[in-house]
């Protein structure tokens, strides 16, 4: 009788980006028509006002849907990060991308960690599994960078392809200054340069981190987190590894005043269920839960994986559709010479 494997924690990392011209469906991208066949399917659609099943939910992959899901086809994958945090290899449990009438369009990464327990592996993995260009360079360019928040290299493979980005790319003077580089890491561009007329035009839309959805089962940590003291406050609300996981900081916290920590995580945590051992957070780039192992798997996961990823594409792609319309409105703008103020 084969073991049943253990997942203990899944980490689904969003990358919103802009686009010009038509995405082109080519294998092993297929387009996904939203059937009801399934209770699992019934639950996830049931779940939205109509309006947002008509954004989600397509019946038909037309010109006319207001988005399209497309699922990338495989037998395997795996995601490898590099850091100096260690050496973190998660499996592949899905590749999704979702494309709006707007330009605008989420790729999405699902990865299942069953190798990793530790806590403080979890936080690593978060942190440097979703930087996609360094957030700054130093004096020997990306050396202080990856010596900070940047991976030494992030590897995806897919069957019998290995798409390796370690970054050197930014290490170059002459790369810098070229208006042509592209800040998408290099398994971003193998996975979609062939579905795009100039894949040059295609651009992160928030900045060089991916969103972050992840679960992290530990029964230890949870009870941890649901305790009182003598204040009567849950511990959760004073607990550097709870802000460090919500907030998504890998290393040491980024907040250095306990008032103002103590604060960002009593506004930015939902504890209806504290004492059933299961906590969410939410942050501008992190939707985040800890809960028990048996609830975990059971329960939490399905609606991680359905609902509440629905809610953060549509919340991602309002974003990113902002955004665009304002550098479109600045552009239009900027060449227009008799515009009336």
């Amino acid at each position: 009788m084969q073991k049943e494997e253990i997942a203990y924690s899944y980490h689904t990392f969003m990358l919103p980006f802009v686009f010009e011209g038509k995405f082109k469906e080519k294998e092993p991208w297929k387009c996904k028509n939203f059937q009801l066949k399934t209770t699992k399917e019934y639950n996830e659609y049931i779940y939205f006002y109509k309006h947002v099943q008509d954004a989600l939910f397509g019946k038909k992959c037309d010109e006319a849907a207001i988005s399209k899901y497309y699922d990338y086809e495989y037998e395997e994958g795996s995601y490898c990060i590099e850091s100096k945090k260690g050496t973190f290899v998660l499996d592949l449990d899905g590749l999704s991308l979702r494309i709006f009438n707007t330009n605008v369009a989420i790729l999405a990464f699902n990865f299942k960690n069953t190798r990793y327990y530790n806590q403080n592996d979890i936080l690593a993995i978060n942190d440097f599994g979703r930087r996609i260009y360094p957030q700054f360079l130093g004096k020997n360019f990306t050396v202080e960078t990856k010596d900070s928040v940047l991976a030494y290299t992030l590897t995806l493979s897919i069957d019998d392809k290995e798409y390796k980005e370690d970054f050197t790319r930014f290490d170059k003077v002459t790369s810098l200054q070229d208006n042509q580089l592209s800040l998408m890491p290099i398994f971003v561009q193998e996975l979609l340069e062939y579905n795009f007329d100039n894949f040059k035009n295609i651009k992160p839309v928030i900045d060089d981190r991916m969103f972050v959805i992840s679960q992290y089962n530990s029964d230890a940590l949870s009870h941890s987190l649901q305790t009182l003291n003598e204040k009567e406050t849950y511990s959760y609300t004073s607990d550097d590894w709870w802000y460090k996981y919500l907030f998504v900081d890998g290393d040491s916290k980024t907040c250095q005043n306990k008032f103002m920590a103590k604060k960002l995580i009593e506004e930015s945590s939902y504890a209806r269920w504290i004492e059933l051992g299961t906590l969410f957070g939410i942050s501008r780039y992190s939707f985040v839960a800890l809960t028990g192992s048996w609830y975990g798997k059971n329960r939490l996961l399905p609606h991680m994986q359905t609902m509440y990823f629905q809610i953060f594409s549509l919340l991602l792609a309002y974003r990113a559709s902002i955004i665009k319309f304002s550098d479109d409105i600045q552009n239009v703008t900027s060449k227009s010479k008799n515009i009336e103020s």
